[in-house]
Order: structure tokens, then C-alpha cells, then sequence
């Protein structure tokens, strides 16, 4: 059924298949009962002009109204009085299963602190205002979908997002302007789909060979602790988008071949990745341009900041940021005459993130 809804989608959007799978399974976690709602938080992180708002929107008008709301522009202060209540007329007086779009959303928002409780377990946030400290209650945690070009989520936002970088390529803005130049666009049946996806239920989900995953995938780093049940909750949202396929028994949905595959195929293949942590697209052009300036060669931080043409400062805290995502290697040397240490960085290549068969799962039956 996945198929035919991004054949819908794709009347108006040129190809992105993966991309409006993925945000189909971000919509699907309405109707997951035993799911995090932190599992889903996205960003669509690519260059300006790549259409990303446009998808965004484009997809997000398959749910209802009073499900999600949408801002091209947010102060972080509006962050902390926004209220369900005030904003669905439905009159909800809980973020949970809600859906909270930002676009163009800049460094400042990111690194807001209500934000960070959007995207955490938090619960609540202290702000000063002319009237003294004031506590502002959150209740529930909204799934908040993000676009932006520039911002470059700092390490710990990073293991609570998923990055999705959209196809940047030649070929793609080809097959653009081909179908802009013979105007090659249909109307969305947008009535079908939402009465597709109004006859769906909230189940909980059980997926059979889940402790099979746990068991052989990588179990190197903490972040494996918050990578595991973010790939579980994406099994369970493929797994209620397709519940008329699926077995039912006894109130609960089972999880099947097709869901872990669909999955493993969408995260092998959004976004670079190191160690299985999304890795942005500042991230990446830096590491690309440091590669190509010392033809993938050692340097150190004064070489770099001089190529670069940014400060010293600026510099090291990019060098840093790209050592925490295990982006360069490092060896020190001694000056030939003062004999103080240097540091040297050489470039590391992405790794891309390889989740196992599904028949090798079952391995050692």
C-alpha cells in the first residue's frame, strides 16, 4: 500500500521515494500504542532550493488539521507558550500524537531549551521574564519535523533527530526542469488517502525477531542504546501503515519480513552516517572540503583555518566537533625546534550504516 501512496505524492514531487516513505512512517506513529514519540523527531537537511519544504508540506497534508501544525518562521520564546489547546480546535490538551513542523529552522531555535524538551523526555522548561522566573509545564511530546539548510545540530541534538538529506544530485535537476518544462503535474487525490488513513487503529505492536536484531547488530557505543528502539519504532510504524496486511491477534499487530526490510532499505539509504549516528550536511561539506584542500593528506589545525579562511578559534571547534563524530583521525609530533606538540588530522571516510539480512537473523537456527 506504501507504493501507492508515494505514487500519489510523486504527481507533484520528482522522485524522492525514500523521502516520502519516511515521512509516511513518521505520520504512521499516530496509530503505534507501545511506541517514543522520540524515535520520530526529523530534519530535512539539504541545500537551498532542493524542494524540502515543499515535500514537507506536500506529505504532511495527508493527516488532519488537528493533528499537525506547521510554522515558516518561530521565535524561541513563542516555543514556550505554545499550548495544544490553544492551537488544535479539537482541543487537545496534550502534545502526545500531535505533529509540530518548523521550517528554514535556524541554530538558535535547535539549541533552544524548550525545544530540547520538545525533542526529550523533558517536561518542562524555567524562563525569565519581566515578571521574575516563570516554570512553563509541557504536556507531551509533540513528533517535531524540521527543514533547514545551514543549521548544524550540535552532538547531542544529533542522537535525538533523524537527518534526511535529499537528492542533491544532476540528474535530479534535470528531471526537474523536464517535468517543470512539460509542465507534467497532477492534482493529489488527497481524499482518497485520508480515507485510507482514517479507517486505521491504534495497536500495539509486536515484533517476533526483534530480540534477534539485538542479539547480532553492532553493540559498539552507548548510542546503540538509543539507535535499537529508534530502529523498533520504525518497524511498528511500517507495520500499522500496512495493518490491513498484517497479522492481528488478540488486540495486538506482529511485525513481519516486509517491515524489517522496508526499514533496513530507508536507513541504509537517507543519510550518511558514522557509527550509526546521522551525521548533517555541514558536517559533511567541511569534511569533504578538508579532504580535497590536503588530498585526504594530514594537516593541522593553523594549515586548515588558513585554507579554510576562518579563525584559528573557529577552526579547532570545527576539528572538534568532527573528532566527536569520529570524522578524523589524530597523531601528534613534536616541532623540529621548539619541540612543542602538534596535533595532525587527517580526514576518515563516513561509514555508512549496513544492518544485517533478515535471513541472517535467523542464522543459528
Amino acid at each position: 500500500m506504501m507504493d501507492s501512496f508515494v505514487k500519489e505524492f510523486q504527481k507533484v514531487i520528482e522522485g524522492e521515494e525514500r523521502t516520502i516513505k519516511f515521512l509516511l512512517l513518521v505520520i504512521s506513529s499516530k496509530w503505534v500504542n507501545n511506541y517514543n514519540p522520540l524515535s520520530f523527531h526529523t530534519l530535512l537537511n539539504s541545500e537551498s532550493g532542493t524542494g524540502k519544504d515543499f515535500i514537507l508540506k506536500t506529505v504532511m497534508r495527508v493527516i488532519e488539521p488537528d493533528d499537525y501544525v506547521g510554522y515558516t518562521r518561530i521565535s524561541a520564546r513563542v516555543l514556550d507558550y505554545m499550548e495544544p489547546h490553544k492551537i488544535f480546535s479539537d482541543g487537545s490538551m496534550t502534545w502526545d500524537r500531535k505533529f509540530l513542523g518548523l521550517e528554514d529552522v535556524e541554530s538558535q531555535i535547535l539549541n533552544c531549551s524548550t525545544l530540547k524538551v520538545f525533542l526529550s523526555n523533558g517536561s518542562q522548561t524555567a524562563i525569565l521574564t519581566d515578571k521574575g522566573v516563570q516554570i512553563m509545564k509541557h504536556k507531551g511530546n509533540p513528533v517535531v519535523l524540521m527543514t533547514s539548510a545551514y543549521s548544524d545540530p550540535n552532538r547531542e541534538l544529533m542522537r535525538r533527530i533523524n537527518i534526511i538529506n535529499l537528492n542533491e544530485s544532476d540528474e535530479q535537476t534535470y528531471n526537474i526542469l523536464m517535468r517543470q518544462a512539460k509542465n507534467e503535474f497532477e492534482n493529489i487525490d488527497y481524499k482518497k488517502l485520508k480515507g485510507i488513513l482514517k479507517e486505521n487503529k491504534i495497536y500495539n505492536v509486536q515484533i517476533p525477531y526483534a530480540w534477534r536484531i539485538a542479539k547480532i547488530i553492532s553493540h559498539n557505543g552507548t548510542h546503540m542504546r538509543t539507535f535499537y528502539p529508534r530502529l523498533m519504532d520504525f518497524i511498528k510504524a511500517s507495520t500499522v501503515f500496512n495493518q490491513r496486511e498484517r497479522t492481528i491477534k488478540d488486540g495486538q499487530i506482529y511485525a513481519n519480513k516486509e517491515d524489517y526490510e522496508l526499514i533496513k532499505n530507508l536507513f541504509e539509504n537517507l543519510s550518511l552516517t558514522v557509527a550509526f549516528n546521522p551525521l548533517s550536511r555541514a558536517k559533511k561539506e567541511m569534511l569533504d572540503d578538508l579532504s580535497y584542500e590536503f588530498e585526504g593528506g594530514w594537516f593541522n589545525c593553523k594549515e586548515a583555518s588558513s585554507i579554510m579562511n576562518i579563525s584559528y578559534k573557529s577552526m579547532l571547534n570545527n576539528i572538534k566537533k568532527l573528532i566527536e563524530n569520529g570524522l578524523l583521525e589524530t597523531k601528534t609530533d613534536r616541532d623540529e625546534f621548539s619541540k612543542k606538540p602538534i596535533h595532525y588530522f587527517k580526514p576518515k571516510e563516513p561509514e555508512k550504516l549496513k544492518l544485517p539480512e533478515f535471513e541472517e537473523l535467523f542464522k543459528d537456527e
